[in-house]
């Protein structure tokens, strides 16, 4: 018996079973993953009740989160098991432990899912497609990237060529990355945070985009979206300091050699736009929250509740023959058919789900909205 297997016998019945469902679902979806050239992409979502854990594989790197546990469960025991996982996740996975990254996922309010976990400033580069995203593994509640959302950026892409593309509640701007690799005219990036504005502009600079066709804007986005179109629209983005290299590094070399510290970000300034802001946009991405309270929105904002008076906000901004792509992550999220009647209203919520998320079919919704012809 190799010390593998010794080791593997030595777990508990309840790890052995999880473990067993590692080992299958990494043959599964490993095989679909080189098949596919994903490099990132979700391995187990909770597939056991008993050991409720997301693990994320992002090239030679493991996220390893946990969902805290119901009150009612024995903490004792709930601590028992996530010990189990930490020591059955990189045995299986064959990673060393400097390679796992873990953190506890609670259900998040408001701002929360922005504010900060942890300061180390460590960024590491992972490809998707023919995109390259620096991603953080430790500081914030998410790492940058968002995995269920992988086939939906690539519509964008699809959809981007020759046209000003808008992306509201940018976060990273890895979909803007995808318009603008896909043709784009030019892509404007809006989001309320500094900080991941700060971000995107790393990500769109590593992939070979500046802020002349490609701009990025610090603003509520129903409030940006409603200003009257005659005023001129102000950037509050942050300057970059030293711009991210890239370095292409062989997977035999240390975790260290990829991972680079970004630069303490710069005061933001108001400035106007060197140039006006589209009116009309080709194509816009709308992925909002699935409820916000920022002090620095006008309003409180719960997408089940204003999700018509978002869209049609989107909608006005858009082209006569533009596209409105509109996705959120509410669960249990119904899309109000009767009010937006006049839209025509694809629903590719199914189209836009991949293969490592159909275990959880309600992991986020998608419709590509139009006007209807006359």
């Amino acid at each position: 018996m190799n010390t593998k297997t010794e080791e593997l016998t030595a777990l508990s019945a309840g790890a052995q079973m999880f473990a067993n469902r590692l080992r299958k679902n990494l043959k599964h979806l490993g095989r679909w993953a080189r098949r596919e050239g994903v490099q990132c992409y979700r391995l187990y979502d909770a597939d056991l009740p008993d050991y409720a854990v997301a693990v994320d594989v992002y090239e030679q790197w493991v996220h390893l989160q946990e969902y805290a546990p119901p009150k009612q469960i024995d903490a004792a025991k709930a601590e028992q098991r996530w010990q189990a996982v930490l020591a059955t996740v990189p045995m299986v996975l064959e990673i060393p432990a400097e390679r796992l990254f873990c953190k506890v996922r609670q259900r998040q309010k408001g701002t929360a899912q922005y504010e900060k976990q942890a300061a180390s400033g460590q960024f590491y580069e992972v490809r998707e497609g023919k995109a390259v995203f620096w991603v953080n593994f430790t500081d914030y509640l998410d790492t940058g990237l968002f995995l269920d959302h992988r086939l939906t950026r690539a519509l964008v892409g699809q959809l981007a060529h020759g046209k000003h593309v808008l992306n509201l509640f940018a976060y990273t701007a890895s979909a803007s990355v995808h318009a603008a690799l896909g043709g784009a005219l030019s892509t404007t990036s809006v989001d309320m945070s500094r900080t991941y504005l700060d971000w995107a502009r790393r990500n769109l600079t590593r992939n070979g985009f500046g802020e002349r066709n490609h701009r990025l804007i610090q603003a509520d986005c129903m409030a940006w979206l409603t200003t009257p179109l005659a005023e001129p629209v102000e950037a509050r983005s942050t300057p970059l300091a030293e711009p991210v290299k890239a370095r292409s590094t062989p997977l035999a070399e240390p975790v260290e050699a990829r991972s680079t510290p970004l630069a303490e970000p710069v005061e933001a300034r108001s400035t106007p736009l060197a140039e006006p802001v589209e009116a009309r946009y080709g194509l816009i991405f709308l992925d909002p929250p699935t409820f916000s309270n920022s002090k620095r929105m006008r309003e409180v904002m719960d997408i089940q509740r204003d999700h018509v008076k978002l869209i049609r906000a989107a909608v006005a901004r858009l082209e006569p023959d533009g596209i409105l792509l509109f996705s959120n992550n509410a669960r249990h999220f119904q899309l109000d058919q009767a009010a937006l009647s006049d839209l025509h209203c694809e629903d590719l919520s199914a189209a836009t789900l991949p293969e490592d998320f159909k275990r959880n079919p309600r992991i986020h919704c998608c419709w590509k909205i139009t006007r209807r012809l006359a």
